[in-house]
């Protein structure tokens, strides 16, 4: 089955006809040869992302594919990409624009985009960004870390590639960070986008091109600190801040300058202009696991369309009134969502994936269940599965 719908298929075919000049390259790496898997270098997406490039590609003769398989380098000294699958775009050979994983979702516009920039040999990029990047004097990776659910990330690759491409001193990859959880937990990964340079200063958010650009040639300090090595094992550190702004209301910010509110009940002398801090503590539960569970679903390409999820947390009667039980509900809804898709990115959500569910399970017993609607079936099909 086509991964791309005959009229999107249509719709880039005919931008690739009005926008492409040369001849693109795009190169796969991916961890099979002659049908096996290289050891180490496992690759659950690797055949997705082929078939997606494959029909790209079919849609003009000017993109050339290239497949070529990680185990060809390992007896190398040096290998051409860190990861797999990686893709390479690039025109009168070598690239400096680079995708990890399979760039789904928002990201597919962004791949898009960067094969007509590569084509065309513009990268859009203002004069003074590129008079900047023309005095660099040092090389610079950028590492860009984003998810196929985030519609704010493809402004950051785009900017990243676009920086590839128009400075030979800059090497840009975008990463799919669900894909690469080791990776994402060694940079401190806890919002996208997030950008890293050089493996030692850090920004997260979709900065203006002025502002990204400061941080890659260093006029501006960015956070540091989830990039910090720390000690020796290995630990990261994030840092927010919680100001007091009246009777019990306080604004908290994160080390970007995104904001939430918290308040407390009246009879606690608040005014309920925000949720209480238990409170949040559930709605950062249900915020990192729905967002697991959203991304899990797309990779799975399960039509999902709808998703909340309901936490409840009863609480210990004495001081510090603990959490004592905790439960989750995933409602999900799409036209041919099954029960067991859902059930089983709930379960990767809550055994693997989600660092909140991880921490509060140390003090408190977290259980969940699943309700699925297939909106193409009539309302009675309405399935409840259960899930200790």
């Amino acid at each position: 089955m086509a991964l791309l719908k005959a009229a999107d298929a249509n719709t880039i075919r005919q931008r690739f006809q009005a926008k492409l000049v040369d001849d693109v390259t795009i190169t796969l790496f991916t961890a099979s040869a002659a049908g096996l898997t290289v050891p180490g270098w496992e690759c659950e997406y690797c055949p997705t992302t082929l078939q997606l490039l494959e029909e790209i590609v079919a849609l003009d003769a000017r993109l050339k594919l290239e497949v070529r398989s990680i185990a060809a380098d390992l007896d190398t000294d040096r290998l051409p990409v860190a990861r797999v699958p990686a893709i390479v775009i690039s025109r009168n050979g070598g690239s400096r624009i680079r995708f990890y994983g399979i760039p789904s979702g928002f990201e597919f516009a962004a791949l898009i985009d960067d094969l007509v920039a590569v084509s065309r040999n513009e990268s859009g990029l203002a004069p003074e960004t590129k008079r900047a990047l023309g005095a660099l004097t040092q090389d610079v990776h950028i590492q860009v870390f984003v998810t196929p659910t985030c519609p704010y990330c493809p402004g950051a690759s785009r900017l990243a590639h676009a920086m590839g491409l128009e400075s030979p001193r800059v090497r840009a990859d975008v990463i799919e960070a669900t894909e690469f959880p080791a990776l994402a937990d060694k940079y401190g990964v806890y919002g996208v986008p997030k950008v890293v340079l050089n493996e030692t200063r850090s920004f997260e958010g979709a900065l203006p091109e002025a502002g990204f650009l400061q941080h890659v040639i260093g006029r501006r300090r960015g956070t540091g600190r989830s990039v910090d090595r720390g000690s020796s094992k290995g630990v990261r550190t994030m840092q927010v801040e919680a100001q007091w702004t009246s009777g019990m209301r306080f604004e908290g910010a994160n080390a970007e300058g995104l904001r939430i509110v918290m308040d407390a009940h009246p009879e606690h002398g608040g005014t309920r202009g925000g949720p209480a801090p238990m409170e949040t503590l559930l709605l950062a539960l249900a915020g990192c696991t729905g967002m697991d569970v959203v991304s899990i679903l797309k990779k799975m390409r399960a039509p999902v369309d709808w998703l909340m999820v309901e936490v409840s947390g009863e609480r210990a009667d004495e001081h510090p009134r603990v959490f004592t039980k905790i439960h989750l509900r995933y409602i999900a809804a799409g036209s041919g969502l099954r029960p067991e898709q859902v059930e089983k990115a709930a379960a990767l959500s809550q055994e693997k994936y989600c660092s909140v569910s991880a921490m509060l399970r140390k003090a408190a017993p977290v259980a969940y269940d699943v309700i699925v609607t297939d909106t193409s079936l009539a309302p009675e099909s309405v399935r409840l599965a259960r899930v200790a």
